[in-house]
């Protein structure tokens, strides 16, 4: 014989003993109930609610208060709509469960009055409550929380409603519950087409994916080889090649497949050859799941920064080795970028870029000091000279390198500073954009200008060098006299000079693995840090919230 649920064995004692309150009577004993529960989370005492730790002990307790502790989801249809908005969050890249769609969707169909308990009703309401402020948290400002997967995270998250009650109230009354909570998403534009294409990237996963292009040798135009058709199934899946070239037939390595392999190699940041190497063969063999992983990690991220990123700013993605200046919806300048090592990782920040240097000295800092500068001066007593630097004391002083004992010193004990002076070999080069920042991280010129023609640039210190400096300079400096041709005199002095900014321009270091550009094509980049290895399982893990909670 099959055993009743609990829940309904409770209605139905409930009925067979007359307990059924009146319609008033039963209103209050809900509104009791809920005040219960609310006054003891208000207090700091745990509270479980239908197997569920509730989590909102500030938020929960003040919104049921504005309503007289009165249930939130008995009006026809909230709780249909309310489910409908947790099951979307999926297109989000976030996990439904985390708010509490298993349990909603069990226990919802015994919330009416007839056959639940106002216990039950009432610890429905609060269940259902504390899904909505977890979901409308997540999709305003993320998740996780992006300074437990990275230490040397800085960027201000989203100021929180000033009233979050209210707002959660208003969700409740919105005449579209499943629509006013996905307006809470960031409305960036890279948002929406990330979501687009994650369920681009589902809806392929769902069909079987792509296939595998096997082993073999380098493929390039006019061979023939029995990999050619499948690595056109493979291109045509991901828009890499129309369907009309796809249905080429025969084993030829033509040069339209070639260009189609090209814009492929773009689009995940190798060297567009249209040759079929190893390194192609792996990025076209990563499965869709993958891909998958990457946007929703990418979308987290979105959450994290869009929000609070303005119209006109200087950015930086770090996992693509590339810096743009943005102004409204336009990229007014974009350069390749040198970043730093994976062992000296260039941090993610925000900062107001303020000033500029033309013919910029450098001080040596103190790891380079010990790991580089100071074993060099002690092998060859004319590399400060050769190197065109010098021996300041703390107060700016020259000093005599000749009278100091280098054997004594490491880069965090040295007194003085050692600074080369401006030209060719100065690793700043001409100029250097300045943005005061507790990592002492900027943007500069430099001499090495063979590295930004590498796929991979992890080869500083932690600062970015970029590729054509100069242009930007001149139109950071647009509203003034800074002309090219005045800058261009100005670096020819030789002299260091530095040129503020009339206003100051944010700037936000960034690290996206996946994006879109501005012509619409979807963009992936190795983890080059390892950073999303840590999003993904915060994501994953079981929903807290982060920092004080709500």
């Amino acid at each position: 014989m099959t055993r009743a649920s609990p829940l309904v064995v409770l209605g139905i004692v409930a009925l067979l003993a007359g307990t059924v309150p009146a319609a008033a009577q039963e209103a209050d004993a809900v509104a009791r109930s809920i005040r219960a529960r609310t006054d003891s989370l208000q207090a700091g005492h745990g509270v479980t609610v239908l197997g569920v730790a509730l989590q909102t002990r500030g938020v929960m307790p003040e919104f049921y208060a504005n309503r007289q502790y009165q249930p939130a989801w008995s009006a026809p249809g909230r709780m249909d709509a309310l489910l409908a908005a947790i099951r979307a969050s999926r297109s989000d890249g976030l996990l439904p469960r985390d708010y509490l769609l298993a349990p909603l969707e069990r226990l919802a169909p015994y919330a009416s009055r007839e056959v639940a308990s106002p216990g039950l009703r009432a610890d429905l309401d609060l269940l259902a409550t504390e899904a909505l402020i977890r979901l409308a948290y997540s999709l305003r400002s993320g998740k996780t929380d992006p300074e437990r997967v990275d230490s040397s995270w800085s960027i201000p998250p989203l100021a929180p409603p000033r009233r979050p009650a209210d707002l959660i109230e208003t969700l409740v009354a919105s005449d579209s519950l499943a629509s006013a909570v996905a307006a809470l998403a960031p409305r960036h534009p890279q948002y929406v087409l990330l979501r687009q294409e994650l369920a681009r990237y589902r809806a392929l996963d769902s069909a079987g994916g792509w296939p595998t292009i096997d082993p073999g040798p380098s493929l390039r135009v006019g061979m023939t080889d029995p990999r050619v058709p499948t690595l056109r199934r493979r291109l045509v899946a991901t828009g890499d090649l129309p369907p009309r070239d796809g249905a080429a037939t025969g084993d030829t390595y033509d040069s339209t497949l070639a260009a189609g392999l090209a814009r492929f190699q773009a689009r995940l940041g190798l060297a567009p050859d249209g040759v079929l190497g190893v390194r192609s063969r792996a990025e076209l063999n990563v499965a869709p799941a993958a891909r998958i992983k990457a946007l929703r990690v990418n979308l987290e991220r979105g959450r994290w920064v869009l929000p609070v990123m303005g119209d006109t700013l200087l950015t930086v993605n770090v996992s693509a080795f590339e810096a743009y200046l943005l102004r409204g919806d336009s990229v007014a300048w974009a350069g390749r970028a040198v970043v730093g090592e994976p062992f000296q990782q260039t941090p993610e920040f925000t900062a107001n870029l303020t000033y500029l240097v033309l013919n910029p000295t450098w001080t040596v800092p103190p790891k380079i000091l010990t790991d580089e500068t100071l074993p060099a001066i002690r092998r060859d007593s004319g590399y400060l000279e050769r190197n065109n630097m010098v021996v300041l004391s703390r107060d700016g002083a020259a000093v005599d390198p000749a009278t100091i004992d280098w054997d004594r010193y490491d880069g965090r004990t040295l007194p003085y500073r050692i600074v080369q002076q401006p030209g060719g070999t100065n690793p700043l080069g001409r100029v250097k954009f300045v943005f005061p920042n507790a990592y002492s991280v900027y943007l500069h010129d430099t001499p090495a200008r063979s590295l930004f023609r590498r796929p991979r640039r992890t080869f500083s210190h932690g600062c970015i060098r970029v590729e054509q400096p100069m242009a930007l300079a001149e139109l950071l400096l647009g509203d003034s006299n800074w002309t090219a041709a005045a800058l261009d005199s100005a670096v020819a002095l030789g002299t260091e000079q530095a040129i503020p900014l009339a206003r100051p321009v944010p700037v936000f270091v960034l690290y996206w693995t996946a994006w879109v550009a501005e012509d619409g094509v979807l963009h992936f980049r190795p983890d080059v840090y390892g950073r999303d290895t840590d999003i993904l399982a915060a994501l994953d893990a079981p929903f807290t919230f982060r920092g004080v909670t709500p």
